[in-house]
């Protein structure tokens, strides 16, 4: 194939998906080589390569995405659509202070903060502490 610097790549590429070259060419073609979710222009090769999307489970080919949208699907099928949509309907109001935040979670475990970091003394007494254990187990 003309203009394809690497052949042998792609072809073993389109054959682990069970299509030929020109299969995911005329793929592309169809697409007008635009990624199938977000029509950016994809290429075969090189910067902005395209990726053959396929279904995990039955291995079929549904077409040719750019690699940013392949990958975010590959996770909303890992973990769900809704995930998705329900962290994008919650509001946090980043940057402002809620009216009133809970004590404790709904099961009656009490909420608590990062842990503190430790003392310049505890951390010297647990220094101390283990270089005795290496003494006397014999360890340098």
């Amino acid at each position: 194939m003309s203009g394809i610097t690497n052949p042998e790549r792609l072809e073993s590429r389109c054959s682990g998906y069970g299509i030929s070259t020109e299969q995911f060419i005329a793929m592309l073609y169809v697409q007008d080589f635009q990624c199938g979710i977000c029509r950016r222009n994809i290429t075969v090769e090189g910067k902005g390569q395209s990726a053959i999307d396929h279904c995990h489970t039955s291995l079929k080919v549904r077409g040719v995405l750019c690699g940013h949208c392949n990958m975010l699907l590959g996770c909303v099928e890992e973990v769900g659509l809704d995930n998705f949509t329900g962290y994008l309907s919650r509001s946090f109001n980043v940057g402002h202070k809620p009216a009133k935040v809970p004590g404790r979670l709904p099961g009656g475990q009490r909420l608590t903060g990062p842990s503190k970091a430790k003392s310049s003394s505890q951390r010297a007494r647990e220094c101390r502490a283990r270089k005795k254990a290496a003494k006397l187990a014999g360890v340098s």
